[in-house]
């Protein structure tokens, strides 16, 4: 799952490393130029490293990717610093586990084996006590092939039988490792742990609009293989900017235009079957459906059409953030907790991020980080 988190940083006004900028600059330029080459799509490593040298291609952009690198790496779920784990104890449950029982099937040389394990996983399954093949024959079902009846179901084995000791039963079924320090079998893990990788920027490259003019900003980690979302006249698309700098009411502007292409873009699929690009969604008589959601009703006005979808009222920061990284540590909109339903929750976390950004002082950078867990 992706998902987009705020992160904020004081950094100080920044004199220009020239040499680096223009060494970077040439970097790019050589890496287009052999993108250009792949008609198919360029390689995988091709377009990582134009990512990495966009996420570093100023003196400013280098400046917000070492300050993320380093606020990040207390909530990495694969940080192997001390001082950020805990200890997992799985001792207690694995030896109530050691106790149960699971599936086994007994193959024709005699071993006894979990339904999870090659080589049956996935091919062969228990089905009233009895072995059956999986997507078997060409109508890919279950049967009970001549491979199947040689083998024997063995439901609900005990799995003291299964593993010799509970040893091989924490380390050959669950991975668990016993710990000396611990005196206990289980693992470490990061309990603060929000994202496994993460990109600055990444799918959220139209994030911020600031003017042209702007040189403290930054396009994050821009993938090469997005089409680049235009901006209007005069600005540019950035995912990190100081606050200052950020032009939120062009940013509404922009919102409600888009907001009013799909409109009349939805009206027009409606009235001749014409589809514009990027337009989805089943035609019906009342209006155009899309996943069981109204997008378009029948007899729809302008305005109408704005108001059901929220554009007649949209936030003074519109900045669609699920978490923000503060003085308090990590907070998402899982953290809002009403029992009045999905819209009270919305409206809270909107709220709770306005609130937010309000206490920024104008200097602040603020960073669109795309995290993924």
């Amino acid at each position: 799952m992706h998902y987009l988190t705020l992160v904020t940083a004081e950094i100080p006004n920044l004199e220009a490393d020239l040499q680096t900028n223009q060494e970077i600059a040439k970097h790019i330029t050589a890496l287009e130029q052999e993108r250009k080459n792949y008609t198919e799509g360029p390689p995988v490593i091709l377009s990582l490293a134009l990512e990495a040298c966009n996420s570093r291609r100023d003196t400013f952009s280098r400046a917000i990717t070492d300050f993320v690198a380093q606020s990040l790496e207390r909530y990495y779920a694969g940080t192997d610093n001390p001082d950020y784990l805990e200890f997992w104890d799985q001792t207690e449950a694995l030896q109530s586990g050691y106790l149960g029982h699971i599936d086994c099937i007994r193959l024709p040389e005699g071993r006894i084996i979990p339904v999870y394990s090659h080589p049956v996983v996935n091919h062969f399954t228990i089905r009233d006590g009895k072995v059956y093949q999986c997507h078997a024959g060409p109508l890919k079902h279950e049967k009970r092939t001549k491979r199947a009846k040689r083998m024997k179901a063995l439901p609900n084995y005990p799995i003291s039988k299964l593993f010799p000791s509970i040893a091989s039963f924490a380390e050959d079924y669950y991975g668990y490792t016993y710990h000396k320090e611990q005196n206990a079998y289980g693992y470490y893990y990061n309990p603060d742990a929000f994202y496994d990788y993460y990109s600055i920027g990444g799918r959220w490259q139209d994030l911020f609009l600031v003017k042209d003019s702007c040189t403290e900003c930054s396009i994050g980690e821009r993938s090469c293989s997005r089409e680049e979302i235009p901006a209007p006249e005069g600005y540019k698309w950035v995912c990190a900017a100081r606050k200052k700098d950020i032009e939120w009411q062009a940013i509404r502007d922009w919102h409600l235009q888009q907001a009013k292409n799909r409109f009349r873009s939805l009206e027009k699929l409606f009235l001749t079957g014409e589809r514009d690009k990027d337009i989805y969604g089943i035609t019906t008589a009342d209006g155009i459906y899309l996943n069981g959601r109204l997008l378009y009703q029948k007899g729809d006005s302008e305005k109408e059409y704005l108001s059901r979808h929220g554009y007649d009222d949209i936030p003074r920061y519109p900045a669609y953030f699920y978490a923000f990284l503060g003085e308090n540590g990590w907070q998402s909109v899982d953290d809002i907790v009403t029992e009045s339903g999905n819209e009270t929750i919305k409206n809270n976390w909107q709220q709770t991020l306005e609130d937010y950004l309000d206490s920024l002082a104008d200097d602040t950078v603020l960073i669109g980080v795309d995290c993924h867990m």
